[in-house]
């Protein structure tokens, strides 16, 4: 929870109490109105996925204008939603009740993330997901409040204005040392993005079992009985988990080295669907798979790219339709940029991904002018 943030107290001055709400109490319940894609739709439907917001085709209605989205099957996610949507199956809307808040972003910033760390840590498995009579009636959270009671969303807005004045801070800090400072695209990276952008790409599709040696991790290891750390300490290695969270970490463990899984690899919740590349070498929990690729030596960037490829295919499957079984990711399509010869372009994705990450520094650095210029105001 915030609660506990060790921000409070050091960049921030406490609020003046803490106090439990339910979320029906400050929020109006949208219930999902199934929306289903129509043809020339002008509004974006929200699905319970983890990907682009949540948002995946259009329909021709919309159900709110403006609050958050939360996923209650398959992929668990509260977003915010600054435009009209229109709700998916398994999708509630949360529209704050206060007139004077319910469009204050940072608010909403502050609000998701309780949502968020109040089911998770309050869930026992995904069978315990919110519902929409859960989401009215009964689940509650911890928010700062006032002397009068009520949540203090004015701390709310402070809090958040700290919190991304540090993140700034930090920000400048990596680019520095990481080397990512230089965001100017090479000839080649140009190259590709025009091409890209002027549709020249040939695509293929592939099936993932053609690409992938799809395999159970060397051994699950149930969460209740390993000691997890929080942090990575000496000897410990990432302990992946279906979650939709860190990319699949739930923490870190130390166990047998005879069980940790290779490096370089995608990890697969398969009754999730989640899926992550993994850099470094892991453990896993219950119903994960590996998918380790066959012909080409995997990499940050390519992997990066595979990821979206993948995600993208499976956040059409709906919850519950596929238990995401080695047959069935077998026979798996997934479209990607080809060679003349037929074989995936993996020279190709490694240069445009290597160009969109400059590009989304590019707007990281664009956000951190914008915020020191806010923070300054604000001051």
């Amino acid at each position: 929870m915030i609660k506990d943030s060790k921000l409070i107290g050091t960049v921030i001055a406490p609020p003046f109490d803490w106090g439990e709400f339910k979320v029906g109490d400050l929020f109006s319940v949208i219930n999902s109105s199934g929306a289903i894609i129509t043809e020339n739709g002008g509004y974006p439907i929200v699905k319970a996925q983890s990907s682009n917001n949540g948002l995946t085709g259009k329909t021709d209605y919309y159900d709110m204008d403006y609050g958050l989205t939360i996923g209650m099957r398959g992929s668990f996610n509260v977003y915010i939603q600054e435009q009209p949507v229109a709700l998916g199956t398994n999708v509630s809307g949360l529209i704050l009740r206060d007139e004077d808040f319910k469009l204050n972003k940072k608010v909403l910033l502050f609000l998701a993330t309780e949502i968020t760390t109040y089911n998770y840590k309050n869930s026992k498995g995904y069978e315990n997901y919110p519902t929409q009579s859960r989401l009215s009636t009964k689940d509650k959270f911890v928010l700062p409040i006032t002397p009068q009671g009520e949540p203090d969303y004015e701390w709310m807005t402070r809090y958040v204005q700290k919190l991304e004045q540090k993140h700034v801070q930090e920000l400048e800090t990596y680019l520095q040392v990481s080397g990512l400072s230089d965001t100017v695209l090479s000839d080649e990276e140009l190259t590709v993005l025009n091409k890209f952008r002027g549709g020249g790409v040939p695509t293929t599709e592939f099936k993932v079992g053609d690409l992938f040696d799809i395999s159970s991790s060397t051994h699950k290891f149930n969460a209740q009985d390993v000691k997890i750390y929080e942090t990575q300490v000496a000897n410990s290695f990432p302990y992946i988990v279906r979650t939709e969270q860190n990319n699949g970490i739930r923490g870190f463990i130390i166990e047998s080295l005879e069980f940790v899984n290779d490096a370089n690899v995608f990890t697969l919740g398969q009754d999730t669907g989640t899926i992550f590349y993994q850099n470094t070498s892991f453990f896993t929990g219950d119903k994960i798979k590996v998918l380790k690729l066959k012909y080409y030596q995997l990499n940050r960037l390519i992997g990066m790219y595979f990821q979206t490829a993948v995600r993208k295919t499976l956040d059409t499957f709906s919850w519950g339709q596929s238990k995401f079984s080695t047959e069935t990711l077998n026979d798996i399509i997934i479209q990607l940029p080809a060679q003349n010869n037929g074989q995936p372009d993996y020279e190709f994705m490694e240069v445009f991904m290597r160009a969109q990450e400059k590009l989304s520094i590019q707007k990281l650095d664009t956000f951190r002018q914008k915020q020191i210029q806010a923070t300054q105001s604000f001051l």
